[in-house]
């Protein structure tokens, strides 16, 4: 396989997917501490802490803020799926 194609379909696979920070028992303090490596996009090293890739998932339970794109968006359950071909995108 052309090594440009490997690369472009790599990106692509980045793009279709969710890219999910679940925190677990994480306190105020230890959030606030974090906050701006989560903002840059650099990644946490904590034991409470965890990643996920995915292309759809739902969260339910206890009604719990959630942020998409760095702005809150509202409260669970929320249910978020990638559908790909959606968006036109324009050169």
């Amino acid at each position: 396989m052309n090594i440009h194609l490997k690369r472009l379909r790599q990106q692509l696979h980045h793009f279709l997917c969710l890219q999910l920070i679940v925190l677990g028992n994480v306190g105020s303090l230890e959030y606030l501490k974090y906050l701006p490596w989560v903002i840059r996009g650099k990644r946490i090293e904590h034991e409470e802490v965890v990643y996920r890739t995915t292309t759809n998932t739902r969260i339910e339970g206890i009604k719990i803020p959630f942020e998409l794109d760095g702005e809150f968006t509202g409260y669970t359950p929320l249910v978020v799926s990638v559908v790909p071909s959606v968006l036109n995108l324009v050169k």
